[in-house]
């Protein structure tokens, strides 16, 4: 998919909660604090030590993100941290759908799926990284 059909997904996805809950700008942010703060804290550093030891997932990586916009006090300074959220929500949706993937799975026929796909970026075989292969879901 491309990035401009992902944030058309997403504005679905809106649209939907707006038919759902109705207008909800009148919610207060509830950030802020210091209990809010620490716990930026400690995902910072969880994802400072992950990115040093080689390991760190896009999972880190947005943990950081939400818990620094939680921390935020100001409108200003939150808006900015939700845009890096929602940044980094839609580069980890580019990596999952940039995953070779069987055209069986594609297609909804994981039965059929054999375990294999096209690497496209490395022009090359390899394995389907299909959910439905993980826990024995075919």
């Amino acid at each position: 998919m491309t990035r401009t059909s992902i944030l058309a997904e997403l504005a679905v996805e809106r649209g939907r909660q707006y038919a759902k809950h109705g207008n909800q700008a009148h919610l207060p942010d509830g950030t802020g604090g210091s209990q809010a703060q620490a716990l930026a804290g400690m995902a910072r550093s969880d994802c400072q030590t992950a990115a040093a030891a080689g390991a760190v997932t896009f999972a880190h990586i947005l943990a950081e993100e939400v818990a620094e916009a939680l921390a935020e006090d100001t409108a200003a300074e939150l808006r900015a941290e939700l845009v890096q959220v929602a940044a980094v929500a839609v580069q980890w949706i580019e990596a999952i759908d940039a995953r070779p993937v069987n055209p069986d799975c594609k297609g909804g026929k994981h039965r059929s799926c054999a375990g294999d796909a096209w690497d496209e970026t490395a022009d090359t075989a390899t394995r389907c990284a299909c959910g439905c292969h993980e826990g024995g879901v075919r």
